[in-house]
């Protein structure tokens, strides 16, 4: 089974993927080459981290991922509301700074809400494809974005926001 989803691994967009992040290391090292600037520190921790956090990810059956969903959506809620009492930043209320890297929890939430709004869909279109064109079908789905939503627009983040407003848009479509 290993060598099936390995096999299934769309191999070109991966090295696409790694050769983009390998010349933005090479254009914020020519950047901050003189300052002090720990940028390219942090990218490369970041880089190292999620290289093997990809590769398990695709080792787990997405339906297992699906299943969990509800329980991401919530703790990413709680995350986003936490959020909210941190110092700002820039005007922005948007980061936890854990003194070595800074985590948005609004880029997690990205991914938990598409996860839950597609199990969601799923649910209700369970009973024939017309259901999501019920009304307060389609509000239960526009609920579940909206929340995240209206806590990450009084952060405020108003770019993040707009990028759950155009994948929503998009989902539904």
């Amino acid at each position: 089974m290993k060598k099936k989803i390995l096999k299934n691994i769309d191999w070109g967009i991966f090295i696409c993927c790694i050769l983009l992040v390998i010349i933005g290391m090479i254009a914020l090292f020519s950047a901050t080459y003189d300052s002090e600037d720990t940028s390219l520190q942090r990218q490369l921790i970041w880089f190292v981290i999620c290289i093997p956090v990809v590769f398990i990810i695709i080792f787990i059956d997405y339906e297992a991922i699906a299943k969990i969903s509800p329980i991401l959506y919530g703790i990413v809620l709680i995350l986003l509301v936490i959020v909210l009492f941190t110092d700002p930043v820039n005007g922005a209320t948007s980061w936890f700074n854990l003194g070595f890297l800074s985590i948005q929890p609004a880029e997690f939430a990205k991914i938990a809400v598409i996860l839950f709004l597609a199990l969601v869909l799923c649910k209700i279109q369970e009973k024939g494809k017309n259901e999501i064109n019920r009304p307060t079908k389609l509000l239960i789905a526009l609920a579940v974005v909206a929340i995240p939503v209206l806590l990450i627009i009084k952060q405020p983040d108003y770019g993040t926001a707009a990028a759950f407003l155009v994948a929503t848009v998009m989902i539904l479509y």
